[in-house]
């Protein structure tokens, strides 16, 4: 079966991930501001962890979420399948 949109056509291509990462800190790089707030410098480069991917739900229903070939998010409840393949609109 194949994947798409119901609401627009499109294919479905994947699904919305959510992965953590470590940004690293400079180390004598923190001030606090006047409200208490910290204030902080990157070194410049993320460090991923790739264990920790976890598809994207909906807060309030836990429904999972989608990406169409749009880059557009769909829920799962807006998908429909069918035998055929979605049309290329990319042409």
């Amino acid at each position: 079966m194949h994947a798409r949109n119901q609401r627009t056509g499109a294919a479905i291509t994947g699904t919305l991930e959510r992965i953590y990462g470590e940004a690293r800190l400079i180390d004598d790089a923190f001030t606090r501001a006047g409200d208490g707030r910290i204030t902080h410098q990157h070194e410049g480069g993320t460090k991923m962890f790739w264990d920790s991917s976890e598809q994207v739900t909906a807060a309030a229903d836990g429904e999972r979420i989608y990406l169409d070939e749009n880059g557009d998010h769909v829920r799962e409840s807006d998908i429909e399948l069918d035998q055929d393949p979605p049309t290329d609109r990319s042409r």
